[in-house]
Order: C-alpha cells, then structure tokens, then sequence
C-alpha cells in the first residue's frame, strides 16, 4: 500500500512547511540575538576604554606647577602671536615690492658682495675644510664606536648629476651633529675637494659673534641665519641660491637643538628651500642616536668612546606635491608645510626604525606616557557585557552601567600596549547604550 496518496499528501505538504518556517524563525531569532549579542560586547569594549581613558589616565596636576604651567601657555601664544606677525609682514613686504616692481630677494643676494656671504673656495676654504673633516672623520672612526646604515644612499646622492641640488635632513641633539656627522657619511676624498662638501645654515648668535669667528664659519661653509627673520631673510636666499647651483645644503628641520633625544616637528623653512627649487632637489634623510652623549648638555668638549649609529634612508620625494600644488593652486604656506610634513614623517619612522621602538616613543609630545593593554581590560569588558545585557541595564546614562563597580579593579591593571580595537572605540564621541 503507498504511503502516499491523495488524502495523505495535502496535509504532509502542510506540516512541511509549518516546519520550514518555524526553522526559518528560530534561526532568524538565532541570528538577531548574535547580532546584539556582538553590538553589546562592542559597546563594552568602547565604555570600558572610554572610562578607562577618561579616569585612569589623565596625568595628575601639580597644583604647586599652576603658576608655571600658565606661564608656559603664555610664552607659547606669545611665540604664536609673534610668528604670525612676522608671515604678515612677510607677505606685505613680497606684495609692496611686486607692485612697486623691486628686484627679487635673490637678486638683492647676488647684487650684494657673494665673497662676504659665501667666501671663496681657495686654499684657507680647503685647508678649514680638511682639517674640521679629517679631525671630525677620525672621533668618528677611531676614537668612538660608529655604525652606518645606509651609507650607500648617501654615496649616491654624492655621485648625483651635475647641476641637481641635494639636501639632507636629519635630527639634531647636539652642537657638533655637524661636522662630525656630515664627515662620517662622505669619502675621506671629498674632504680634499671643497666643491663637493655641504653648506649649512646657523644662528648669527652662535657662529658669527665676531670677526674671527664670521671668517672662519664662511670658510666652513656656513651661512648665516637671524632668529624671528622669517623665510625671507637673506640666509634663506642665500642657501636657495646655492641650490640653485646643483649645490648640497644640509638643514636640521626642528630648527634648533632636542634637549630629550627625541625628534620634534619639521619647521617650513626646508619645505619653502625644497619649493624654491626650479628642479625637485634630491632629498636625503638621515638619522643619528649617541651623539647626545659626545656632547652633553653644558659640555666644550666632545668625549670619546662613545658609541654612535647612523641610519641613512632613501631620498624623499616631493615632486608629487609640487605637481599638486601647481595642479590646485596651492598656497605657498600650505605647500611649504606639506613638504615639511612629509619630511617629518620620514625622520620619525627612521628614528624608530634605528632605535627599534615604536614611531609614537621617538616624537616629541606624541602620545600619552600609558598606553592600554587588550588582556589588562578583558575582566572589565566581560564584567560590563554582563551589565549591559541585563534586562534591566537599558539607560543611556553611562553611570548606571556598573562602571563605578570597575574603578577599583581597572586602577590595578598597568597598561604596556595598545590593543586593536582602542583608536576605533576611543573616535566615538558618546557611549550610550543602543
């Protein structure tokens, strides 16, 4: 006997699909309480680190540093009030002079006397080159203990077309960065060849306090640098118009010294010399660790036996901003910051590279001095997903979310390292409950 026939099938074909779909409900009601399920374990995550960062890692305030912590933001807006009065005055200065159709700034430098600026490469340039060279070259090799990485990138930008300009950049933590620097990357040769040897840029307050010390800096290559003068100053002009030659110009881009090791931020003064050149300059990066302790804060002499790395990088480029900038219309300011940027950027991430750390432990006033620590906050992320999936934890205020019932565990827990979900969750500006 079949067991199907014409009674039996109807109601068969019933019951199969009253089955179908209460299977299909139950694993659509599965999949919406996996869904809520992961939003509220997010939401945990985001409330734990946000009462995490909020409470647990704000650095405390010395009430006795009062006075002094608004000293500092007066001095700072002071600077800030100071630079911006100077840009305008720049930008009057280039607009009264376009209009009243006065010579360039580079043709004021080369109408004015080039032997009292730059000095001539004869026998007393030769002779202060290879001696500051040769005695620079043998602290580095003999009486210190000096590792280049790198080297060949800096080899090459030596051997670089005639007439292409080459800038290096590195950081800068001590007076004597350059020469001693500067002299391990080139061949003992070139210290012989005063064509072939760096300009930089110092302070008129440093290097050309007096006559004796002017004639022998100009010797050395030097140009000279009036703090608070702006990008228009003629030190500027002048290493733009060496530049401009396929000459080699080396520039610190912090600006000044690093009094804690690590790399500040890359002033626009390199990006407007980058900007000026009529032809993309080869720029060279290059980073150092160890010479803080060669001279030492307060220090005249430099000390021995010291050991010194050097990493060199592969030249920067900045043709594709330049392309930008005539493309959009770019104005100078913001061109001369991209470059800047990006040439900070670089710096960073070989000084990083070098002293094997993090990027966010080698720049200056980077990130907070704790970071969180994913496994440190796993019990306080369960303990807030238990609280947010009671039924009745439905507030959008944080405070009734067992938070306070956290603080004391999560002020035990020492953060070490950043977790992954801690900058998507830490963006959120609320963290209320669904």
């Amino acid at each position: 006997m079949p067991l199907l026939n014409s009674s039996t099938t109807p109601h068969l074909a019933a019951a199969s699909v009253r089955g179908y779909r209460e299977l299909l409900r139950k694993f659509n009601r599965d999949q919406a309480e996996d869904i809520k399920s992961g939003a509220l374990l997010q939401q945990a995550k985001c409330r734990v680190l946000h009462y995490k960062r909020s409470k647990q890692l704000k650095e405390p305030h010395d009430p006795r540093r009062a006075f002094s912590r608004l000293l500092d933001r007066v001095l700072k807006v002071k600077e800030d009030l100071s630079q911006l009065k100077e840009d305008k005055k720049e930008l009057l200065r280039a607009t009264y002079a376009a209009v009243r159709g006065d010579i360039t700034p580079d043709a004021a430098v080369s109408a004015s006397s080039e032997d009292a600026l730059f000095g001539r490469d004869g026998a007393f340039r030769t002779l202060v080159l290879a001696g500051v060279g040769a005695a620079s070259k043998a602290f580095m090799q003999i009486l210190s203990r000096t590792e280049i990485e790198g080297g060949h990138h800096m080899q090459a930008a030596l051997q670089r077309p005639p007439g292409q300009a080459l800038i290096t950049v590195s950081n800068h933590v001590a007076a004597l960065d350059d020469p001693l620097l500067t002299a391990a990357l080139v061949p003992a040769g070139a210290l012989l060849q005063p064509s072939a040897l760096r300009w930089t840029l110092c302070a008129t307050d440093r290097c050309f306090t007096s006559k004796a010390a002017t004639t022998f800096f100009r010797a050395a290559k030097v140009l000279p640098i009036d703090r608070g003068q702006g990008l228009q100053q003629q030190g500027m002009q002048a290493a733009q118009q060496r530049l401009s030659r396929g000459d080699w110009v080396h520039v610190f881009p912090e600006g000044t010294r690093s009094l804690t090791g690590r790399t500040g931020q890359a002033k626009r003064g390199v990006g407007r010399l980058i900007a000026a050149c009529d032809t993309p300059p080869l720029v060279v990066p290059f980073v150092h660790s160890g010479m803080e302790q060669v001279l030492p804060k307060g220090s005249a002499v430099p000390k021995p036996g010291q050991s010194i790395r050097v990493l060199v990088g592969e030249p920067i480029a900045v043709a594709d901003l330049q392309r930008t900038a005539a493309a959009e219309q770019w104005p100078e300011h913001v061109l001369y910051a991209a470059i800047a940027d990006r040439i900070g950027h670089s710096l960073h991430a070989l000084k990083a590279r070098l002293e094997g750390v993090p990027v966010s432990e080698v720049v200056q006033g980077a990130t907070p001095k704790q970071m969180l620590q994913e496994e440190s906050l796993l019990p306080l992320v369960e303990q807030e997903y238990i609280a947010l999936s009671h039924p009745l934890s439905r507030s959008t205020t944080p405070q009734l979310c067992n938070l306070s019932a956290i603080s004391s565990r999560a002020a035990q827990h020492v953060p070490a390292q950043p977790f992954t979900w801690a900058s998507q969750c830490y963006q959120q500006p609320s963290m209320s409950a669904a």
